[in-house]
């Protein structure tokens, strides 16, 4: 019987596109370059490579944030400050909010029905903070992030820590609410939780799949 709902943030209650794209037009002013629409697929490509790559601990976050966009104006042919652009894009993105459509509706539904917890790859200031100016931060219990926990989803250590602050609740009555194949829904099956896969389109996987918020509630 599910009573706890872990919920990523990024893609899932927050539209990191929206947020992203408002941060990256931010940075290039501040770093006296023209933004253009066609830049934003050549950022996407580089940090889902980039996210992917620390998931898997071939790099550390440190190199992740320091080369990112030296990689993105290497790659848009421009002579662009990699470490100012760093700086200005953290502090845009800790102030972005947002949102995901339905997300204010599922929430509403979920948190009368479950315990609710963030579990997110990132800090948990920053991730308080966005939360807190979408008007979302009452609704979770506690906020799980990979900088509180020393662990990154997938990894086993993430949920060890997570499920030591929840007080060790059974894995059945847990579910986890997630758009990243491998950092939540892997990491779940991986751990012995269920997941339910926020994303566009179905892919051949044998777990639930939703392509809006609101059909959560055909599942909880």
């Amino acid at each position: 019987m599910v009573k706890i709902v872990l919920l990523d943030v990024d893609d899932t209650l927050l539209d990191f596109y929206k947020c992203s794209l408002i941060s990256l037009k931010e940075t290039f002013r501040a770093c006296q370059l023209e933004f253009k629409d066609e830049y934003y697929p050549v950022f996407k490509e580089i940090n889902d490579d980039l996210w992917r790559r620390l998931e898997r601990k071939e790099i550390s976050e440190e190199e992740l944030f320091s080369t990112r966009f030296q990689l993105i104006f290497h790659a848009l042919g421009l002579k662009g400050d990699g470490q100012k652009a760093r700086y200005v894009f953290k502090e845009q993105l800790d102030n972005s909010h947002e949102t995901m459509p339905g997300a204010q509706d599922i929430l509403d539904y979920l948190s009368q029905r479950y315990d609710l917890y963030v579990v997110s790859n990132s800090s948990e200031k920053r991730q308080v903070n966005r939360l807190t100016k979408a008007g979302f931060i009452h609704y979770f219990k506690d906020i799980y992030t990979s900088g509180r926990m020393n662990a990154m989803k997938p990894d086993q250590a993430f949920f060890d820590a997570c499920f030591q602050e929840m007080n060790h609740p059974k894995k059945s009555d847990v579910v986890l609410i997630g758009d990243s194949f491998t950092a939540d829904i892997q990491g779940a099956i991986n751990y012995g939780i269920k997941p339910i896969w926020f994303h566009q389109g179905k892919d051949d996987v044998d777990v639930i799949q939703i392509e809006s918020l609101l059909e959560i509630k055909n599942y909880l």
